[in-house]
């Protein structure tokens, strides 16, 4: 989701910490948006609306780059510790 193309934000309206809070925010409320399977089924939308709730450019590469972590990790059984083992 964080990559080199960070959006022009010259008032800090939007920095690293806010994604992070934001992403403990889902993590806490709906755990299950990290799983494999909703990974690689990741929108554009769930990324604007969910995760960044700002202006960003590359949204459908971002989702893109998510949904493909989604299936490399559901392909080894479909968990992050299996991914990693």
């Amino acid at each position: 989701m964080n990559f080199c193309f960070w959006p022009d934000n010259p008032a800090g309206e939007f920095e690293y910490e806010h994604m992070t809070r934001n992403l403990e925010k889902i993590l806490n409320e709906d755990p299950e948006f990290f799983t494999p399977n909703h990974l690689a089924q990741v929108t554009e939308a769930d990324l604007q609306t969910r995760v960044f709730k700002a202006g960003f450019s590359l949204l459908d590469e971002r989702a893109r780059l998510v949904r493909q972590v989604g299936k490399e990790i559901g392909r080894d059984g479909g968990s992050f510790l299996s991914f990693i083992n």
